[in-house]
């Protein structure tokens, strides 16, 4: 077991370093899903003016909106009651 480190110094659990760096692809990936995720809708939103003028963008946007009329997963077990509560 390694001695504690001093106080106010920080230390990296995993072996990195403060030079350390994510890969370009890791970053790219980090990202775009950052984007899609808090830009969800303004996708959406952008998806559709853009039906109003190609054929192909309203069928994606009817893909995205049609996935909402599929079944929810079903629930494989109901939670019991608490017995505090009353």
């Amino acid at each position: 077991m390694s001695p504690p480190a001093p106080v106010g110094v920080r230390v990296w659990s995993d072996g990195k370093t403060k030079d350390s760096k994510q890969s370009m692809l890791s970053s790219f990936v980090s990202f775009a899903t950052l984007t899609l995720y808090s830009g969800w809708l303004h996708v959406l939103l952008a998806l559709f003016i853009g039906s109003f003028f190609s054929r192909v963008v309203l069928a994606i946007l009817i893909a995205i909106v049609s996935t909402v009329l599929l079944p929810p997963k079903p629930i494989l077990w109901y939670a019991e009651p608490s017995p505090t509560i009353h």
